[in-house]
């Protein structure tokens, strides 16, 4: 019997698998025998299990063992290992196996099939990634084995990219690209699995998704390799930050990062889609909220103070040390403007030092410290306005407060509540001091006007029924009384009844909202007792639902009738009133506001709808019976923030009887409009003045936010707009908005337009007539730049108008439309713009979309909206080129 033999390859355990693997799937197999040549030796299993089967394993050293083999399993798969060939074999051994032969065992043969490929030929680009792939395939394949090469032939793009795939625990091929490789790469899973890949596989991984899926993909890799105490990620943020967000980084600082980090030289474009990726991988973590988050973000921090240059780290627009130097920027700039109040360059100032703030990734998180930024911003603004000239009258002095300087306490109020952040606490301290001296002296102005009489410009409360509330009965009125909101507090409740969809309105002719005078002192028993009056009066709850019965006719519902049992938002009684088309009015007292300047405190509450108690229930039964609302108060109020305590029991917090003649601070008052007894009393005039034990809040003084009556009028989408009545403009002032006016780029240039008369069309109840706007101004319309003149002026225009005929705009809505843009550097905050049309946000949508068909031309976005949904952008350069101006 022959025995011994030539050389032959020792097999190992993943090749032995595979090819006997390879065998029993073969469909064209005839035998339960296969010979292999390989070194006769095996310290494996003694049988090899293949799908539901189990192959035995025969080392055949010679002739006589194969024979032996055969006799001792013959119902048995048997694989012989064997270094004879088949002369030495004999006929007898080779007649039982596969091709009557011993075949040879070449890896790269086993490769195609490991991905259903039938051809066995194995492509250029699969050998060449390296001798190490076969054994790699065969060691890591999976249970379902490797992602099947669908087009039929086997690419070694493909084989790297479902290498990775088995690397990071990724489905399919499809799924593998840098994005992915960087979500996954510091996984535990993937860690894990690293692990078990040999050191030469890892080179041959590492070269291959070079070569097949770019430089960017290598040096994640290579950052894993090499970052032990840093995530991958983390290290590609940071070149996102070097090589894309800091064009002027220090060379020195890049070398570092390529020495530890890279180990090579690195292309700029490779880093720079590493960086960009990076930061698609770190927003998509913030947006999910993922705890990977901000540990990646400190990890960059660190990397930057290793790499000896802290300032990649401060100059960031993502890191939280680049939002820390932006608000300490801020700060900066809000000191400076506080500083020299009224100075127009220290407030254009904080506003590029907000928009800094902004454009940090990491600013919308803290929101809170954003608002509280912005409206120190609108502070600073306010302050740079001139100082308002002392008013003829209260009653003109209440609506100046009412359209203007409300907003300002509305805003003081968030920054008096402060940070956390040392520097903008600082300066919010000291704007605090510039805007209480402001608002100090206006309301000095205007108590120097104020007297008991009857007001006549404004509305007094004591006629707010007849004057406002009857003028919409006929369509269903709920008034909704809330005591002591002030008008700062009524702009931020208006501003969340838009958000949720509620449409604001003003009388036809009307451009601002209502204002209302409350009684002297204002306080509830007198001022709400006779705004339910309809007359100055004395009162009480109990008098004041037969007073507003017998005014209305309708009910008036207070705190306690508001209790609902079980299950239930508010009371059926309630709920039918405001359902019942045949109550014309239906009045509530709600009482969150007033309630909360006894124990709460005002500057850190946020005013929002749903934070009034009843108030969001009422609104949505309102609603659905389709009643416009009417949302006022009694009186307003002042917030506790420090002053004087000057103890004296004869009035209320905020008034006293006549005694001792009025400070400096106060002011005596008679008249018929004062309901203290005897018809006189000392009112406090400075908001820090009181009479009565501290308080988060108090009222009945004579301070502007005390006496001004807020009004505002909503309908709800979709319903008819009342006869007489018309969608109010968005009402926040000028100032509110930021960005100051900026010079025109080209010298100003006066025109006359004549305006087209346009009658009006009648539009269905509850649509909004497309093309109505008010008149910008009687007769002629002097145009401010001379880019609305060039363009009204030229022939492609004329076309573009006449083309639209009777659907286009008028000259003077489209110049004021170009010239508050042209003043703004092409950028317009919507609100603002509507204010300046006089027109609701859903007309100047309308309008807009009117204006983009006009000037849009060949599809060019001259008009747009902005990223943000509201800000309207005029490109000035596309308009010039598109029209032909010069």
């Amino acid at each position: 019997m022959a025995s011994g033999g030539s050389w032959a390859p020792t097999l190992d355990a993943p090749t032995l698998r595979g090819r006997v693997a390879q065998w029993r799937g073969d469909p064209k197999r005839r035998a339960e025998v296969l010979l292999l040549r390989a070194a006769p030796t095996w310290t494996g299993d003694q049988a090899i299990a293949v799908g539901s089967e189990a192959v035995r394993v025969v080392v055949g050293s010679s002739q006589l063992a194969v024979l032996d083999a055969y006799y001792e399993y013959p119902a048995e798969p048997i694989v012989v290992l064997t270094a004879l060939d088949d002369q030495q074999l004999g006929s007898a051994v080779r007649l039982r196996a596969e091709r009557h032969s011993v075949q040879s065992v070449d890896a790269w043969e086993l490769v195609p099939g490991l991905f259903k490929v039938g051809n066995p030929n194995v492509d250029k680009s699969v050998r060449d990634l390296g001798a190490w792939l076969p054994q790699m395939l065969l060691t890591h394949q999976r249970a379902a084995g490797w992602p099947v090469a669908t087009s039929g032939t086997l690419s070694g793009d493909h084989v790297i990219r479902a290498t990775l795939a088995d690397l990071l625990g990724l489905d399919g091929v499809d799924e593998v690209d840098l994005v992915a490789l960087l979500d996954h790469l510091d996984e535990p899973q993937t860690n894990a699995r690293l692990r078990d890949y040999r050191s030469d596989e890892l080179v041959g991984i590492l070269a291959g998704a070079r070569k097949h899926l770019g430089g960017s993909v290598a040096l994640a890799l290579h950052a894993k390799e090499r970052a032990t105490t840093y995530s991958t990620l983390a290290v590609a943020l940071v070149a996102d930050l070097l090589w894309n967000a800091h064009a002027a980084a220090p060379e020195a600082a890049r070398v570092r990062l390529e020495e530890r980090f890279f180990g090579t030289k690195v292309a700029g474009a490779d880093a720079k889609l590493l960086g960009e990726a990076a930061r698609s991988v770190i927003l998509r973590l913030e947006a999910a909220g993922d705890s990977r988050f901000e540990d990646v973000l400190r990890q960059a921090e660190a990397i930057f103070a290793d790499l000896d240059w802290a300032e990649g780290a401060i100059n960031s627009a993502l890191l939280p040390a680049g939002l820390e130097a932006r608000y300490t920027a801020f700060a900066s700039a809000v000191d400076a403007a506080a500083e020299s109040v009224g100075s127009e360059e220290s407030a254009e100032a904080v506003d590029r030092a907000l928009a800094e703030v902004r454009a940090h990734d990491l600013a919308a998180r803290d929101v809170d410290e954003l608002l509280g930024v912005e409206m120190a911003a609108r502070l600073v603004r306010w302050l740079a306005l001139p100082a308002v000239a002392a008013p003829g009258s209260f009653d003109r002095a209440a609506a100046a407060y009412w359209h203007g300087s409300a907003w300002a306490d509305r805003a003081r109020s968030v920054t008096w509540h402060g940070s956390i952040r040392p520097a903008l606490a600082r300066a919010y301290a000291t704007l605090a001091e510039r805007v209480t001296a402001r608002r100090d002296a206006e309301d000095a102005d205007a108590v120097a006007v104020l007297s008991g009489d009857t007001p006549t410009t404004v509305i007094p409360v004591e006629a707010l029924l007849e004057r406002v509330v009857a003028p919409l009965a006929s369509a269903g009125v709920l008034l909704i009384v809330l005591d002591g909101m002030s008008a700062a507090v009524a702009a931020e409740l208006a501003d969340d009844a838009r958000r949720l969809r509620w449409v604001e309105m003003l009388p036809e002719g009307q451009k601002q909202r209502l204002t209302a005078l409350a009684t002297l002192p204002s306080i509830t028993r007198y001022s709400r007792s006779s705004l339910f009056a309809g007359r100055l009066t004395d009162g009480n709850q109990g008098s004041e639902k037969p007073a507003f019965k017998k005014q209305t006719g309708g009910p008036l519902f207070h705190k306690d009738d508001l209790r609902s049992p079980a299950g239930q938002r508010l009371p059926a009684e309630v709920e039918f009133a405001i359902a019942d088309p045949a109550q014309k009015v239906v009045g509530v007292v709600l009482n969150t506001i007033d309630d909360a300047l006894a124990k709460a405190d005002p500057d850190a509450t946020r005013w929002t709808l749903a934070q009034i108690a009843n108030l969001p229930a009422l609104l949505a039964l309102a609603a659905t019976a389709g009643r416009t609302v009417v949302l006022t108060s009694d009186h307003g109020h002042v917030i506790e923030r420090g002053g004087e305590y000057r103890a004296d029991g004869s009035g209320g917090a905020r008034w006293r009887a006549l005694g001792t003649p009025a400070a400096a601070d106060e002011i005596t008052l008679a008249g018929p409009r004062v309901l203290a007894p005897g018809g006189s009393a000392v009112l406090a005039r400075a908001e820090g003045l009181r009479y009565t034990a501290k308080a988060a809040g108090y009222h009945g003084g004579a301070s502007l936010a005390e006496l001004t009556v807020p009004i505002v009028v909503l309908r709800p989408t979709g319903a008819a707009t009342p006869n007489g009545w018309l969608d109010a403009p968005p009402q926040a002032p000028e100032w509110w908005y930021e960005g100051s006016p900026v010079a025109a780029s080209v010298p100003a240039a006066t025109a006359q337009l004549k305006k087209r008369v346009t009658k009006p069309k009648s539009a269905p109840a509850n649509d909004v007539a497309m093309f109505d706007l008010p008149p910008v101004a009687e007769g002629t319309v002097a145009v401010a730049t001379s880019l609305s003149g060039a363009l009204l002026a030229s022939e492609l225009y004329a076309e573009q108008r006449d083309r639209l005929k009777r659907r286009s705009l008028d000259d003077a809505t489209v110049a004021l439309i170009l010239d508050t843009a042209e003043q703004r550097g092409g950028r317009v905050p919507g609100e603002m713009l509507a204010t300046a049309l006089g027109v609701s946000a859903a007309v100047l949508e309308q309008t807009l979309a009117v204006l983009r068909r006009l000037l849009n031309v060949d599809g060019f976005d001259v008009v747009a909206i902005d990223t943000d949904g509201t800000t309207v952008l005029v490109d000035r350069q596309l308009l010039c080129e598109q029209f032909s101006l010069r």
